[in-house]
């Protein structure tokens, strides 16, 4: 009998791995469909697939011919950003189940998103989509200081940055915009509260919510340090039916979302949506606190499968994943041994002697990441900073 098939669109360094696993526990092979340096650039995650084709993420009219030649497809999975879109319009043109291309258009447009939840009387920052610096001051004047600019449609932390006062504005301005595929830039009041996410899943038996992530930044910047998970300060039923009803305004119908959230004094903000799970291995370390295989959840109800899933606070673990930084310069010493110990359940850190690093300016300045877990916050947080004093990184300045 020919086995189902899964396909994954555009590799994840972190999620792929326990996703071709998953969906092999389940009985299915699983195709990948990537672009050529991505897979020239990553052979051993490649090799975990039955079948490979070979498209870049706007080759619509080519993966859809070669889609629509393959049997007993049952899911088009995408954990990138850059390739939702595309995942969500040959789920339409397959028939398949899958997040619409409708949720996934108005999440990625931010402005879309503020638009939205501010219609639904969902708090958000206030906002606008400006084209000059004169409309930045002017906006600026308005809801004053510190505030934020953003590209209007980039992932990650790029082009994100915080500007602490009117001297700052300029050359944030020109360095927001260098980033741009346009040149409008989104200006946005600085709500100032804890971060935190919601992360879950959008299934046939309703929305999951599996966990809710501390973000910590690294200091001066927007960029992430740390998550922690869970967040025990909120009530299970508040945080569900706050992405109960987020995820309906943005007509999120199906598939993973993360839900990207201020604790601030007055009011919790909803800040950004995205129609994937979240980034930073977040789903690792969800998974690793609520003892639930996300993948397992998705690949299961794709193939109408009874599932499980344990939900938030039923168990008593914390985990935490920390991020590495460093000043700007030139490593000249370097001693990662504590990353080995079994204090550390997981790291990697792609980094040497003679590199060339920068103080953390977007994420992928970062020079990598470890994982540990405990019985709460107090208890992880005491571990990620023994494992921090432990880790050695001697930076020289640069001479210019």
């Amino acid at each position: 009998m020919t086995k189902k098939v899964i396909v994954e669109l555009g590799l994840h360094i972190n999620q792929t791995p326990n996703f071709v696993k998953t969906a092999r526990e389940n009985d299915l092979n699983v195709y990948l469909i990537e672009g050529s340096t991505k897979i020239k650039n990553n052979k051993a995650l490649v090799s975990l697939f039955d079948k490979t084709f070979i498209a870049e993420n706007n080759d619509f009219e080519k993966i859809n011919a070669w889609l629509k030649q393959q049997i007993n497809i049952i899911g088009l999975i995408s954990f990138e950003e850059d390739w939702l879109i595309t995942t969500a319009k040959l789920n339409k043109s397959l028939n398949l189940l899958g997040t619409s291309l409708r949720s996934v258009t108005q999440t990625i447009n931010k402005v879309k998103t503020h638009e939205l939840l501010a219609k639904a009387g969902i708090p958000t920052a206030e906002y606008k989509v400006v084209n000059t610096l004169a409309e930045a001051r002017s906006f600026a004047d308005i809801i004053g200081y510190p505030l934020i600019l953003k590209p209007t449609n980039k992932k990650g932390s790029k082009g994100v940055i915080k500007v602490k006062n009117e001297i700052k504005l300029p050359q944030a301005f020109k360095e927001c915009l260098s980033f741009c595929d346009n040149s409008q830039v989104l200006i946005e009041q600085y709500i100032k509260g804890n971060e935190f996410s919601l992360e879950g899943i959008v299934s046939s038996k309703g929305l999951c919510l599996f966990g809710i992530t501390e973000k910590f930044l690294f200091p001066g910047t927007t960029v992430e340090k740390m998550h922690i998970t869970p967040l025990k300060k909120f009530s299970p039923k508040n945080m569900w039916n706050l992405a109960n009803t987020v995820t309906n305004t943005l007509n999120i119908s199906f598939g993973p979302f993360h839900i990207e959230c201020f604790d601030a004094k007055d009011n919790v903000y909803v800040n950004e949506v995205h129609t994937r799970f979240g980034g930073d291995n977040i789903t690792k370390i969800t998974s690793l606190a609520s003892n639930n295989n996300i993948h397992e959840i998705l690949i299961k109800d794709l193939l109408k499968r009874p599932f499980e899933y344990t939900p938030i606070y039923s168990t008593d673990k914390t985990v935490a994943v920390s991020f590495i930084g460093a000043k700007t310069g030139t490593i000249s010493e370097l001693n990662l041994s504590i990353l080995d110990s079994k204090k550390v359940v997981l790291s990697d850190l792609r980094i040497k002697l003679h590199q060339k690093v920068k103080y953390p300016e977007n994420s992928y300045d970062r020079l990598g990441w470890f994982i540990v877990k405990g019985i709460d916050r107090k208890d992880v947080l005491k571990k990620v900073l023994k494992i921090e004093s432990a880790i050695e990184i001697k930076v020289k300045k640069d001479e210019h």
